[in-house]
């Protein structure tokens, strides 16, 4: 797309019109890089170590993977997504992670316990941040 810039140069009595084409892109405005949605991100709940002690339920020590399913994200994207993870005896327990471009910083061990060894946990992100 081009902008036409109209400039009009009278020389005596005689006009004189000048037409010159300029590029759009050196208009362009920043805008600002689209934030993905919660549902975006698919997180795998991986179970490094399970310790029972009977009736009294188990400590787990788990990995939270994330994957994204949405569009490439832009390079200089930093964002922060909050996930919960259910299934343990004191209810949701939230966390976060951070992402920047395609590349996720997460803790690679959280712990939690249940109230038994057939507890099933599960991981959900629930927000997504900007910064």
């Amino acid at each position: 797309m081009t902008v036409a810039v109209v400039l009009s140069v009278l020389c005596g009595v005689t006009g004189v019109l000048v037409l010159r084409r300029l590029n759009t892109a050196s208009f362009a405005v920043a805008r600002s890089p689209h934030v993905p949605a919660a549902a975006d991100f698919v997180l795998t709940l991986t179970i490094l170590r399970k310790h029972c002690y009977g009736s009294a339920g188990c400590n787990i020590a788990y990995r939270i993977t994330p994957g994204f399913s949405g569009s490439a994200l832009a390079p200089s994207l930093a964002l922060t997504v909050v996930f919960v993870v259910t299934g343990g005896d004191s209810g949701p327990q939230t966390d976060s992670f951070a992402v920047r471009g395609d590349q996720a910083e997460y803790v690679p061990e959280q712990t939690i316990s249940t109230s038994s060894s057939t507890a099933a946990l599960t991981a959900t992100a629930t927000q997504v941040l900007p910064g």
